[in-house]
Formats: C-alpha cells, structure tokens, sequence
C-alpha cells in the first residue's frame, strides 16, 4: 500500500533517488499509525486522531521535500490519501 501511494505521489512530485525511500518510509509510518487509530477509537475521537496524524505527516514531509513539491503535495494529499472516507446511506424516502 505505501508503494502503491508513494508512486501516486511520485508522478506528480518527481521525488528524487534520495527523496523516494525516505518518502515511502513515512507513508508506511503514518499508514500503520492510522490503522491503529482506525482499530482503538471511534466517531469523533477517530476522526480527531486521525486528523492530527495527518498534520504531523505533512510537518515530516516538510522536511523531505523541496518547497515547490511540499506546496504541490499539500494540493494533492487529500485526493491521495483522504482522511477518512465516509459512506453515506441511501435510505431516504
């Protein structure tokens, strides 16, 4: 999964050599740290985890990538990797 979204971002980033391990290694960071919040909380207090995750992986990506690609990763993160997405019930009558 971190390969996969790393790839994602790669594509519109140009991560270099140097700049994709290190990458890739924080998206499987953050990526198992989301699914522990996913599995231990609930409602607001997940979405509230969730979202604090989020802002200290963009502060860690801050100091991986160049200012031009940090400003274009903070466009295009949350088409990549959504918070948490939610389903809506189509029970309307």
């Amino acid at each position: 999964m971190a390969q996969e979204i790393t790839s994602a971002y790669d594509a519109q980033l140009g991560l270099t050599g140097r700049q994709l391990p290190i990458f890739q290694d924080k998206i499987k960071d953050y990526l198992e740290l989301s699914q522990k919040v996913k599995a231990d909380y609930d409602g607001k207090a997940e979405l509230d985890a969730l979202t604090q995750l989020a802002v200290e992986e963009s502060l860690d990506m801050k100091d991986i990538l160049t200012r031009i690609q940090y400003n274009v990763y903070k466009k295009i993160r949350q088409d990549i990797q959504p918070i948490k997405v939610v389903k809506l019930n189509d029970n309307k009558k």
